[in-house]
């Protein structure tokens, strides 16, 4: 078990990552009545990434695709937890990330990550892929608002600059 502040408590509140997480999987290739709601484990972080709690998840057309069976890399296992990209506040840091803490909202975007994507309560990612992120005060409206579609725009392309 990894402990850590958790970004939604207040700071002086310890919390504990579950052993656990919820995430919505694929078992086999197919349409959306493949996806289901299991309990998978919580990755531990290598020494580069970033655990993240996940507050968004974004929703592109490769996610249909990839549900089908295209891959952008080698052929994936199951069960596979899709998405490429999503926002949420930093849960754990690897031993070698310095520049998140605990807390911190943030952006990340991870094709063909093997510890899975961000239909998941957490997500492992590599530091690279991490940007810091606008705080969402409602994530359920996040991706309307022009402001975080803008942000996380910006984090995104902070790859290719």
């Amino acid at each position: 078990m990894i402990t850590t502040k958790h970004p939604r408590a207040t700071l002086d509140t310890d919390h504990t990552v579950p052993k656990t997480r919820r995430a919505a999987v694929i078992e086999c290739f197919g349409g959306p009545e493949v996806l289901t709601l299991i309990s998978v484990p919580v990755p531990e972080p290598g020494p580069g990434e970033v655990l993240i709690a996940g507050d968004t998840a974004g929703v592109g057309g490769w996610d249909a695709d990839m549900r089908a069976g295209w891959s952008p890399g080698k052929a994936p296992s199951f069960p596979l937890i899709l998405d490429s990209d999503g926002s949420g506040h930093v849960a754990a840091v690897g031993s070698r990330v310095r520049r998140f803490q605990i807390g911190d909202a943030v952006y990340a975007y991870s094709f063909d990550n093997p510890k899975g994507g961000f239909y998941a309560e957490y997500v492992a990612v590599v530091s690279s892929n991490v940007a810091p992120g606008a705080a969402i005060s409602d994530p359920a409206r996040s991706w309307s608002d022009p402001d975080h579609r803008a942000h996380s725009y910006r984090a995104s392309m902070m790859r290719y600059s």
